[in-house]
């Protein structure tokens, strides 16, 4: 008698690393970062991020994921000056992406543009000792490895945001 299963393919890469609480010294869900990290047995980051005397962060922030030694994306936030919600970040920011046609998603704190392989977030500072008037988020998983089903960039990113928010002094930026 044979038996009928859902083995998988001798070729089909796997994931043997496990999936972090944290990634580059941010708290994050795991179930949202899950699409975004590829197959792979080791996963390492390097990070850059600043903090500040009362152990919070500045609102720049770093941060390369690698999966067996290959660049799998990165994570970054970045202070804006004049921009006010995602569309003027990434115009201030001299970013060639088309604004024209991006997923968009607002969770009425931020705002998120979504292509294939790059996400960008803002959320404004009511408040900024530094005159910021917000921070801007990117994850870039790479135009090589672009997701099929975009939402779940854009929920990682979210997941970032939440917790690169919660890390930022207010002499950066106080968010609502």
């Amino acid at each position: 008698m044979a038996a009928v299963g859902c083995a998988k393919d001798a070729d089909e890469a796997t994931r043997t690393y496990p999936l972090p609480h944290e990634l580059c010294g941010t708290q994050i869900d795991r179930e949202s970062f899950d699409p975004v990290f590829p197959p792979g047995d080791t996963l390492e980051t390097d990070a850059h991020i600043t903090e500040t005397t009362d152990k919070n962060t500045t609102a720049t922030h770093n941060c390369v994921v690698t999966v067996d030694g290959s660049r799998a994306f990165s994570l970054s936030s970045i202070p804006a000056t004049q921009a006010d919600g995602v569309e003027d970040y990434i115009s201030e920011r001299g970013f060639t992406l088309d604004t024209d046609n991006p997923e968009y998603r607002s969770t009425g704190s931020y705002e998120i543009f979504t292509w294939p392989h790059i996400a960008v977030g803002f959320s404004n500072c009511t408040e900024s000792q530094l005159g910021n008037s917000g921070v801007g988020f990117i994850i870039d998983i790479g135009e090589e490895q672009k997701l099929k089903d975009i939402e779940s960039l854009s929920a990682a990113l979210e997941s970032y945001m939440d917790g690169r928010i919660s890390q930022i002094g207010p002499e950066s930026c106080t968010f609502t």
